[in-house]
């Protein structure tokens, strides 16, 4: 790139993937974390303090953090790994023809709904795993009541607060999906 003089154009995408990856990584991280930090703390709180509780080690918060910090690699490399579609849609521009089915200009299926379709994947991924997640930590710590059939979350209110934000916020955004569908025509 220095050879041609094409410097900036190398900075200016590494600068795109490194602010990428980490913004994604912080905000996959941050959720994550709050959230299976909520449900160890809400699961401690339920359950009988006659079961074993695996969620009382000491090495389950930093297992709990761990998991967090590796699965939010992954989602800021995948943020990361979108930047030409960034890029495309920061510097957009209008086509000034309009289609005639919606009547959006023509630039915005080249250069927004890209995004937005990633974007829309992006965080429906996101959910999908820290409600797997979440549920696994509430399951963890009543593994005798679900070895025997007896463990019921939607009657613990705190339990069936916090899926129930979850799966509604992922419900959410596949709802988004199907509306970016339309224009996928």
């Amino acid at each position: 790139y220095q050879a041609v003089s094409y410097d900036d154009v190398w900075l200016k995408q590494f600068a795109y993937k490194f602010v990428l990856f980490t913004g994604g990584f912080l905000v996959a991280f941050l959720f994550l974390w709050f959230n299976w930090a909520l449900a160890r703390k809400r699961a401690l709180r339920t359950t009988n303090p006659l079961q074993p509780q695996i969620l009382k080690l000491p090495w389950a918060k930093w297992a709990i953090a761990a998991a967090a910090i590796l699965l939010s690699f992954g989602f800021g490399s995948g943020f990361s790994a979108q930047w030409e579609t960034v890029m495309q849609f920061a510097y957009r521009t209008n086509f000034n023809i309009v289609d005639p089915l919606f009547g959006k200009d023509v630039s915005f299926y080249l250069f927004n709904l890209p995004l937005f379709d990633f974007i829309q994947g992006w965080i429906s991924s996101l959910l999908f795993v820290t409600l797997a997640g979440a549920l696994a930590l509430y399951a963890s710590n009543n593994l005798v009541d679900l070895q025997r059939g007896q463990w019921q979350p939607q009657n613990v209110p705190l339990i069936r607060r916090h899926i129930a934000l979850l799966a509604g916020l992922l419900l959410l955004t596949w709802t988004a999906g199907y509306l970016l569908e339309l224009y996928q025509l």
